[in-house]
């Protein structure tokens, strides 16, 4: 047998192991800063996930007071409506009492000639 042979590849095969070792070293660092990088991605979820919960609930309470608002609109915009209604016959009564009066007032101013 040769021994210089055998030493020479047994020292080969501890390089390799020790090779191996320091990959599986740094495989489990880098697997170490994988779990560390997913836990902070996880917790900056879970604070998205609160501030888009919370941005959701102000739209809803947002829609709710947009929806009161146009209904409230609609209730003024029926009741204006009402009163220009009421406002344009008094104007055509006036207008009609006013005529009714000129007319009485020229009837007067001709009998008096």
């Amino acid at each position: 047998m040769d021994y210089d042979f055998e030493i020479a590849r047994m020292k080969d095969t501890l390089a390799l192991c020790l090779q191996s070792e320091q990959r599986l070293a740094e495989a489990q660092k880098n697997n170490s800063e994988s779990i560390a990088m997913l836990a902070r991605i996880n917790v900056s979820m879970g604070q998205s996930m609160e501030r888009m919960n919370t941005t959701m609930a102000q739209l809803e309470a947002m829609s709710a007071k947009t929806t009161e608002r146009l209904a409230e609109s609609e209730q003024f915009k029926r009741e204006s409506e009402q009163r220009w209604k009421h406002i344009d016959l008094t104007i055509v009564e006036i207008g009609d009492k006013l005529n009714g009066l000129i007319g009485y007032m020229d009837g007067q101013a001709r009998k008096q000639q």
